[in-house]
């Protein structure tokens, strides 16, 4: 239930309603859920530009981290931050992902990059209330393009993703 109203406002005062939806419980489904998310909002932000691109990418990003998780059969973490779900990824996986950037960024260039980008999402969608920040245009678009990839890796071949 939630109940809506002024902050001030006396229980009585407030509109009290169900919230509709359910988590999912089953897990095939809520891998299946994940994945087509994230795939979504990847092929969303590749049709649009600038702060919706951005948003977009970064949400992307987090989805397929947790995409990878559920299909792995690990639990999602709970975070919008991209580098703590970076971090989590299991060794393999993180290991896929250099793969993707090889010639392109060292292991230390890549984690910098995830760590700038780490609240991308939050910040973009509050840009209103920063006076500056500093970000790598496409870089997030780029990195859910890779974990994509990486998540069709997994339990594959993996030689043949690299």
């Amino acid at each position: 239930m939630i109940s809506i109203g002024p902050p001030d406002a006396d229980a009585d005062e407030l509109i009290t309603m169900p919230i509709h939806g359910m988590k999912e419980t089953d897990k095939t489904r809520l891998k299946k859920n994940a994945y087509e998310n994230a795939l979504h909002y990847f092929e969303s932000a590749n049709k649009v530009e600038g702060d919706s691109r951005i948003v977009l990418s970064a949400f992307a990003c987090e989805l397929f981290f947790k995409a990878i998780r559920l299909k792995l059969n690990q639990t999602p973490i709970h975070s919008h931050d991209l580098y703590e779900l970076y971090e989590a990824l299991d060794f393999e996986s993180a290991g896929l992902l250099l793969v993707s950037y090889e010639g392109i960024l060292t292991q230390e260039e890549l984690e910098n990059f995830i760590c700038l980008h780490a609240q991308a999402f939050v910040t973009f969608r509050y840009k209103y209330e920063m006076s500056d920040f500093v970000f790598v245009e496409d870089f997030l678009l780029e990195l859910a393009e890779n974990l994509n990839l990486v998540y069709w890796c997994i339990e594959e071949d993996a030689s043949s993703c690299k």
